[in-house]
């Protein structure tokens, strides 16, 4: 990583931290912030004076995570791989829906153009403030299915109603801010790109021993296989781990009450706490947000379970559990474990990997660099690997988002 890492976020927005995972548990003390206003502020300065960040003037390339709640975005030494800026801003679509359905509602009634413009003056605005000294020579993005096509201009009809069609498939171009911009391919309508470049960044399709990835979020994905065969599916967990800090503190919180008998394992509160909710630390934990938090983890427990059962193995046969996504830098891992979040058999197992959709793009962007055949085709060889899973579909989902309700 760079000495000298730049952080640019929206005036207002995460100033102490984005909860992206962009930058994780290891961040450098010399580490400076980015505001829109353009001053410069390093969290290091005891006396609160403005520090740069010099950039050298290198071939470089832009990584972008297109997220649906946040954008994330890596500006790349194009020869070493190196990381020289960081961009981080919350998605500007979410005036039209927090989740990928409202903003394909939106499409829908005539808001693609604007939907479309928003996503790239984002990009734009961060290209030029991590971009200093020089054009960077490529874009290259990755984002799940919908955030894709709203980019791109598509109509994202076919994604919202059954079959769930993805239309457009493999690599797609386009230039964003005169730069030749590259969008990872999807999957699925489901598993998209972020899902690919999660794998790519993990080496699924070069790994020997079998490995879950779970990135959660709103739209909960999740990977098992190896260099043989992979499974892939998607699970709809809502928003208790869309807001990541949140999230991680409702699921410690719950697993405290549970702990302490204030609720059961159905997640009903004791009597006393029934109608007020009950009290942890600072939070306030009320019975819708013990429900919401149980929809989402019966989700993903679910899909876990699905994905275990389709590809014929137990949980204990589960070599490697990779927690991506900006959540799990603030997940207690033993509150997860309690809540069922995880198979008991995990619990060795899980290792926090933080954005590896914007890691994909990352080693995608240098690969490319160097030989544009390597990554092409090794994302060819992980979606022909890829056999993508409709969890409502499948039987017995139901039966198992039932079974996983409780903790």
């Amino acid at each position: 990583m760079s000495e000298d890492l730049v952080v640019s976020i929206p005036s207002g927005g995460c100033v102490d931290c984005s909860n992206c995972g962009l930058c994780g548990k290891k961040v450098k003390e010399n580490m400076s912030v980015v505001l829109d206003d353009g001053k410069n502020i390093s969290p290091a300065a005891t006396d609160g004076t403005a520090e740069g960040s010099p950039i050298q003037e290198i071939p470089t390339v832009v990584a972008v995570d297109l997220g649906t709640t946040t954008v994330g975005m890596y500006l790349v030494n194009a020869l070493t791989g190196e990381q020289l800026g960081v961009f981080v801003a919350l998605n500007p679509q979410e005036l039209h829906g927090s989740d990928v359905i409202s903003r394909i509602a939106s499409a829908e009634k005539g808001h693609k153009e604007e939907l479309q413009k928003l996503i790239i003056d984002l990009i734009e605005r961060g290209v030029a403030k991590v971009a200093t000294k020089g054009k960077p020579e490529m874009i290259v993005i990755s984002g799940n299915t919908v955030m894709g096509y709203l980019l791109m201009g598509y109509d994202t009809s076919s994604l919202g109603v059954y079959p769930f069609k993805m239309e457009h498939t493999g690599k797609m171009e386009t230039v964003i801010a005169g730069i030749k911009t590259v969008l990872l391919p999807g999957i699925s309508a489901f598993v998209g790109g972020d899902a690919l470049a999660g794998m790519y960044s993990l080496d699924f399709h070069k790994k020997e021993e079998v490995s879950l990835l779970v990135d959660l979020g709103t739209n909960a994905e999740m990977v098992l296989g190896n260099k043989d065969k992979i499974l892939a599916t998607a699970a709809a967990a809502g928003p208790a781990f869309d807001q990541k800090v949140y999230g991680a503190q409702l699921i410690s919180g719950v697993a405290t009450l549970l702990k302490e008998g204030k609720i059961d394992s159905t997640g009903c509160l004791e009597d006393a706490y029934f109608e007020s909710g009950a009290t942890v630390g600072r939070m306030l934990i009320t019975r819708q947000e013990i429900r919401g938090l149980q929809v989402a983890k019966a989700a993903v427990a679910a899909g876990i379970g699905l994905l275990l059962d389709e590809y014929g193995i137990s949980a204990g046969e589960v070599d490697k559990v990779y927690l991506a996504g900006g959540l799990g830098f603030y997940l207690d891992l033993d509150a997860a474990l309690a809540i069922k979040l995880f198979p008991e058999e995990f619990r060795s197992k899980i290792e926090v990997v933080g954005n590896t959709s914007l890691a994909g793009a990352h080693r995608y962007a240098t690969a490319y660099k160097s030989d544009e055949a390597v990554p092409e085709k090794e994302l060819e060889e992980l979606i022909g690997k890829t056999e993508e899973m409709n969890l409502a579909e499948l039987p017995g989902f139901q039966e198992k988002f039932l079974s996983s309700m409780n903790f």
